[in-house]
């Protein structure tokens, strides 16, 4: 029933977060597909993680661990308290568990509070739940109370009902102990920074809260990197019963690497509780960083397209169609990477929504995806030197396609996979930009859409998305082109999966052999259009994963592309959309890293370096010096086309195989490092 509801609603809703209430309710069904075989059923407990202070009123507050087996979600949470604890309104959460099952409201919202009961949700089963827990997952939850004349350890019923999908049983219910505070009992909650840009000083804080009775005018709190730094305060202010402070710690100035921070609060006179009085915290110091960028784009949208282009000057980030706060949803938006500003351009032909967009040369090629009611096969290609529009060849699809991703790899464009509308595709097609022709090249091994496409040392990387099971998969497919035959492609599958699957995302090519990418949809966080902020490259050399820093705002459905800019490389995120309260989002940020070997310094120096014919329609020469050096020609993209070593003189190289377009030409000799840039047109 539920994978039906996926089938014949979710794609349609999914392009679409304004429909209902605020976005997130018409389009959050699961993605789970239900078990075959085996119960359906939701299992779990509940446990106090504070103490509750007689003659108070104070915020309590529960974890609440579950799981599902058979796709039986969850849709409704009742607690009966005792007396002389009574709950309010106030304090208390609404929803209590995220929105990604496939109930619309009511279902998981705060209700009436009758007496000493509060519920939320429905306690009849509506076979289609406000929560997935998934194999295992833990929340918290908060209730106001008002607490009366009471001692000792109280007790707290709770009944957790399923949503009656399969057979019984279809709930689980406990009792939960509250104990009461202790007069004296101080511990440490939070320590910031988890993160610190190279060479930065920063402010480290350490967050204490007082769980006891008895307000606290003695203490101290120490903070150590494991290293040279220690930072001591005392006594600062008084904290009373039931408050939290943020003390902040003297300056630190960490060296680049991996840190833990260990907080530790003392001199709490009777401090009846030792197991709180120390918190650490893993912190990194890199050069690598999420910068806010300037710049507000006109025409925010999400679900739309988007292509990077570098004109041999400026570096452009477009984006095209989606779903725009006009509801035209044919706006084109160029974002100047250089000067951080944001213009216009010609509008598309018609809306465009789930297509998707590749530049090669001084064209982007987007395919239109949907028209907001239906799919379509059209190929638009924008020419960004007179921004214009035209219509080529349609994909040669029998059932229009959607949700698809296309990249370049020299004169062709390969479109892969994507939806039919009603299942997942794993079709391969090929266009010949030259003679504007579709053909169809090696399917992918497994049907997929939502992913994300890019191109690393000529290679398709097809990272993640929805499988043919209408599960949120962690894979990565990498697709090497025959020689020969560019319809001839071998799909391997990475061994390595992402630590956080998602879709709605957009990969972009990294340093060396490796694709970054950030933010998504898990299926999970708020549902599916909840936006989460975790970022990864993944090496398909190695076929490793690697977390960096978390992206600032948490996004989905974004543009994006990367850059090679000297000898930095960025990666631009702009708009999108985050269902937590911000819907459209308007900003760019880029997460940004120095590519350049360790031990290089990078300096701008006069040199009789020269590259010529440029342009070329494919062979060049580097005129080199009589210092032995290493040239490496990259795409704008970071990636690397060629690299001789240990060279002088005279060097050739050839790139008839290669797309038109800019090339940078790196020389590093003698502990520098100069770079030209050479035209390729064919």
């Amino acid at each position: 029933m539920k994978r039906n509801f996926l089938k014949t609603s979710f794609l349609m809703a999914m392009m679409f977060a304004f429909v209902a209430v605020n976005a997130q309710n018409t389009s959050s069904s699961s993605t789970k597909a239900p078990a075959t075989n085996g119960d359906r059923v939701v299992n779990g407990s509940m446990v106090s993680s504070n103490n509750y202070i007689p003659s108070s009123t104070m915020v309590l507050t529960f974890d609440l661990t579950a799981s599902q087996t058979g796709a039986e979600y969850i849709d409704g949470l009742s607690m009966v308290f005792p007396a002389g604890m009574t709950p309010i309104i106030t304090g208390s959460s609404d929803p209590f568990a995220p929105d990604n099952g496939c109930s619309n409201a009511p279902y998981g919202a705060l209700n009436p509070i009758v007496g000493t009961t509060i519920t939320w949700g429905t306690q009849t089963p509506s076979s289609c739940g406000w929560w997935n827990p998934g194999a295992g997952s833990t929340i918290t939850i908060s209730v106001g109370v008002t607490i009366g004349v009471i001692s000792g350890p109280q007790t707290v019923t709770y009944n957790v009902m399923g949503d009656g999908y399969g057979s019984a049983p279809h709930s689980f219910s406990g009792n939960i102990t509250v104990n009461q505070s202790t007069a004296h009992d101080m511990g440490v909650t939070a320590i910031t920074p988890s993160t610190v840009y190279s060479g930065s000083t920063v402010t480290p804080t350490v967050t204490l809260k007082n769980h006891g009775s008895s307000a606290e005018a003695t203490w101290t709190v120490v903070l150590s990197d494991g290293g040279s730094y220690t930072s001591t305060k005392t006594n600062l202010s008084t904290i009373n019963a039931g408050a939290s402070l943020v003390v902040n710690m003297d300056p630190w100035t960490p060296a680049n690497g991996d840190y833990t921070l260990t907080a530790t609060v003392s001199n709490v006179t009777g401090d009846a509780n030792a197991s709180n009085d120390v918190l650490t915290q893993a912190c990194s110091v890199s050069a690598d960083l999420w910068v806010a960028a300037a710049g507000t784009i006109p025409a925010p949208t999400y679900m739309g397209s988007s292509a990077g282009y570098f004109n041999g000057t400026n570096h452009y980030l477009y984006s095209f169609g989606g779903n725009t706060v006009s509801t035209l949803n044919t706006e084109t938006s160029i974002y100047n990477i250089e000067t951080e500003t944001w213009t216009a351009g010609a509008p598309m032909p018609a809306a465009s929504l789930v297509g998707c967009a590749t530049t090669a040369g001084d064209y982007i090629y987007v395919l239109r995806g949907s028209d907001g009611a239906s799919y379509t096969n059209t190929l638009y290609r924008y020419d960004i030197v007179n921004n214009t529009w035209s219509t080529l060849a349609p994909i040669p699809a029998a059932t229009p396609i959607a949700w698809t991703r296309i990249a370049t790899v020299g004169g062709n464009l390969y479109c892969v996979g994507g939806n039919d509308g009603t299942d997942p595709v794993n079709s391969v097609y090929r266009y010949n930009i030259a003679a504007n022709t579709w053909t169809t090249a090696t399917a992918m091994t497994v049907a997929h859409f939502g992913g994300s496409l890019a191109v690393v040392n000529g290679k398709l990387v097809y990272v993640m998305g929805i499988d043919a099971a209408d599960d949120i998969v962690g894979t990565v497919y990498v697709g090497t082109i025959d020689g020969t035959n560019p319809d001839l492609i071998t799909w391997t599958v990475g061994a390595s999966t992402c630590p956080t699957p998602v879709f709605k995302h957009k990969a972009s090519p990294w340093t060396g052999n490796k694709v970054i990418v950030t933010g998504g949809n898990d299926g999970f966080v708020g549902g599916y259009w909840g936006a989460i902020a975790t970022s990864y490259t993944y090496d398909i050399g190695t076929d490793t994963w690697q977390t960096i820093l978390d992206k600032t705002t948490p996004t989905i459905a974004y543009a994006a592309a990367s850059f090679v800019m000297g000898t930095e490389i960025r990666y631009y995120v702009a708009t999108g959309y985050n269902s937590a309260g911000s819907g459209q989002l308007s900003n760019v940020e880029y997460f940004t890293s120095d590519f350049i070997p360790t031990g290089i310094n990078t300096v701008v120096v006069e040199s009789p370096v020269s590259v010529y014919p440029n342009p070329t329609q494919g062979a060049f020469t580097v005129e080199l010096g009589d210092n032995n050096s290493t040239v490496t020609v990259y795409n704008l993209m970071g990636e690397v086309i060629s690299s001789i070593e240990n060279v002088n003189g005279t060097v050739p190289f050839d790139l008839s195989n290669v797309a038109s377009g800019i090339y940078l030409v790196k020389i590093v000799s003698d502990n520098k490092v100069i770079d030209r840039k050479v035209n390729v047109i064919h």
